[in-house]
Order: structure tokens, then C-alpha cells, then sequence
């Protein structure tokens, strides 16, 4: 009897182990999280909004620069970096560079909103005009000479 007794407890608290392995945490709900967790986020979201603003603006700055330089005829230097964002899109300018000297192709019809067969402007585009265009540079007599790229 006593043997029994031993078999159904040990039966019992091994059941019982078994179940409570099965079992999981609920997960912590957002009511949950610490406020200094729920704190650093909050800032973490605004050090990104103010740094996406900052670099609009430099970027605004940038555009109204080069603006102003065109319109005094004035030749203008560019990084590659720069140069990427005047890419017909957004209001900015379409600009492309060949063998360092910035083109700028917002006038050209075949360049209609920064794109022409397949080739984006704002960026360097010396291999695929002197390489593969079939008119190669000769149509860049076309479109005004606007400055170089800077090194």
C-alpha cells in the first residue's frame, strides 16, 4: 500500500513538472515596458526627425547654391554625393557628369523627369554615354555645361 502510495505522488509531481514545462509567460504588453525604456525611444525618434530635417535643409541650401549659380553663369562644383541629388526629381534639377564636367539635362526632352533610356541623372554617367550610347558625347553640345566635379 505504501509503494501505491509512493507510485501515484511521484506519478503526480512528475505530471505536475511536465505541465509546468508546457506552460509559457504571457508576453509583456506595452503597459508594461519600464517609462525609461518607452523615454529613450521617444528620444531616439526625435534625434532621427531632427537629423532628417538637418539634412533637408542642407540639401535645400544645396539646391538654392547651385540655382543661384546658374543663373549668374556661374560654374558650380559638385561632389559625387551632391551630384546625386540633382536627380530631375522632387524639383531639383537633372544634372549628369561626364569625364567631370556636370551637365545639366532638365531641359532636354529626352531627359524627361531625370530619366533617359534606362540611365538616371545625378549621377556619373561617362561609361555608359562614351560606351554604350549610340551617339555617343556628341549630344552633349546639346545641353549646357554647368560646372565640374570636385575631387
Amino acid at each position: 500500500m505504501k509503494n501505491k502510495k509512493l507510485l501515484f505522488v511521484g506519478l503526480l509531481l512528475v505530471a505536475a513538472i511536465f505541465l509546468a514545462g508546457c506552460t509559457t509567460a504571457p508576453k509583456p504588453e506595452a503597459k508594461d515596458v519600464p517609462a525609461a525604456v518607452e523615454g529613450a525611444v521617444e528620444a531616439g525618434k526625435e534625434a532621427v526627425e531632427s537629423a532628417v530635417d538637418e539634412a533637408k535643409k542642407a540639401i535645400e541650401d544645396l539646391k538654392n547654391k547651385v540655382l543661384e549659380a546658374i543663373g549668374k553663369k556661374e560654374p558650380i562644383e559638385l561632389t559625387i554625393e551632391q551630384l546625386a541629388h540633382f536627380n530631375g526629381e522632387d524639383g531639383m534639377r537633372a544634372f549628369v557628369a561626364v569625364d567631370g564636367i556636370i551637365y545639366d539635362m532638365t531641359d532636354s526632352p529626352a531627359w524627361k523627369d531625370g530619366e533617359h533610356n534606362g540611365n538616371l541623372a545625378g549621377k556619373d554617367l561617362t561609361k555608359e554615354i562614351k560606351e554604350d550610347s549610340p551617339h555617343g558625347i556628341g549630344k552633349l553640345e546639346n545641353v549646357v555645361e554647368v560646372g565640374k566635379i570636385k575631387e
